[in-house]
């Protein structure tokens, strides 16, 4: 998966750090209260977006072998219902099927769990680069807008608690050029509010027996019993840190 190297490194680069910065805000200010037992983290191993958290026992998941627990997004290797936690940070651009991977975060969600997620935003100047360099990291993303977004955590039977959107500043790499247009932050945000380049939300899910409905997602997103991965109870993890 592309993302998980090609992405971690763009962040890295002056305008990457544009969007770290804010998921990090975010984050670090959603996660500071949220209390349980385990807490997952999908993708950008290279950055700890749990780091504020204090649940006890936290990993990160993601599509390669350098992450705590490697695996398929949409085929989690965990037990239902197992998770108080979960932060899925532009992971859904770079999948095939976004619907699937909330499906199976939603598979693994306790009751009254966490689920928070940051996305590029289509409707936006970061959006509309699409338009001149589709092919590149992050621009060759599959961006999904903040209703459908919305629609499909509401079909999924999730509360939406909290949320946060910017960075209304044109994608430009010039940090100088960036710095003159340092006031559309302000101006964006009360005059265009929905047009920043990326969002984020926080969903609680609201539902006791988690029935995944497969007509409406064009395929199968229930857990299946014969998934390629060993599938073990979270607690088992302690003893092993890969899934094997």
């Amino acid at each position: 998966m592309i993302f998980e190297n090609e992405f971690s490194k763009w962040l890295k680069t002056p305008l990457g750090m544009e969007v770290l910065n804010r998921q990090r805000i975010f984050y670090d200010r959603e996660v500071s209260n949220v209390f349980g037992s385990f807490a997952f983290q999908f993708g950008l191993r290279d950055f700890d977006l749990l780091i504020k958290n204090k649940i006890p026992y936290k990993r990160l998941l993601g599509e390669s072998q350098v992450f705590d627990i490697c695996c398929n997004y949409g085929n989690l290797p965990i037990k239902n219902e197992v998770l108080d936690l979960i932060l899925i940070p532009h992971v859904l651009e770079f999948t095939r099927n976004p619907k699937f991977v909330l499906g199976e975060a939603t598979r693994v969600l306790k009751p009254e769990g966490h689920l928070m997620l940051s996305m590029m935003n289509p409707w936006s100047l970061w959006g509309a680069r699409k338009l001149i360099r589709r092919n590149n990291i992050p621009w060759n993303g599959s961006f999904v807008g903040l209703s459908k977004l919305k629609n499909w955590l509401h079909f999924l039977n999730y509360e939406i608690v909290g949320g946060d959107i910017g960075l209304y500043l044109p994608p430009i790499k010039s940090t100088s050029l960036r710095r003159r247009f340092s006031f559309l932050e302000k101006a964006g945000s009360r005059w265009w509010p929905f047009m920043g380049g990326i969002y984020f939300l926080h969903g609680i899910k609201k539902i006791a027996d988690v029935r995944l409905v497969k007509t409406h997602w064009g395929g199968d997103i229930e857990a299946s019993p014969d998934r390629p991965f060993l599938v073990k109870d979270v607690t088992t993890f302690r003893e092993s840190e890969h899934v094997s």
